[in-house]
Parts: structure tokens; C-alpha cells; sequence
């Protein structure tokens, strides 16, 4: 970006970050499978999609295992 400020260019280059946290609330990366269970109990096979519905449940859609899973709150 270029501007001009009192006869006097500036050459400036902005970029904008944002920090992101991820947290696991089911199954363990790197580990597939269609286990329900509690935690790291719980296995995937290829998860691909979230929802949530109004009551706060997570749903998860698998792409491999063609099943969509819910995740409850306690």
C-alpha cells in the first residue's frame, strides 16, 4: 500500500493474525472408527460436517462412515 502524506510517500504492509483454540470434545486425532463412547472413548471415521441445534447439542456428520453422530453436553 502506498499513500501520500505531505509530499512524502509511504510504503506500508499490513496483515491481520487471528488466534484460534481447538479443543477436542470427542474421539482422538489421528484415530478412526464409528466407537461411541465418552471423551477419547469415542472413535470417527472421516468427520466432515458440524451442527448444532438449539438445545446446544453438536452434531457430527462422518463422509466415510455415512452416519450422523450426536454429541451431548452434561
Amino acid at each position: 500500500m502506498s499513500r501520500s502524506n505531505g509530499g512524502h510517500e509511504h510504503n506500508s504492509s499490513s496483515s491481520a493474525t487471528q488466534v484460534a483454540v481447538v479443543t477436542t470434545l470427542a474421539g482422538t486425532a489421528g484415530v478412526s472408527g464409528s466407537a461411541d463412547g465418552t471423551g477419547t472413548q469415542a472413535t470417527f471415521n472421516a468427520p466432515d460436517g458440524l451442527a448444532v441445534d438449539t438445545s446446544g447439542n453438536l452434531y457430527v456428520a462422518e463422509a466415510v462412515g455415512h452416519r450422523i453422530r450426536k454429541i451431548t453436553f452434561q
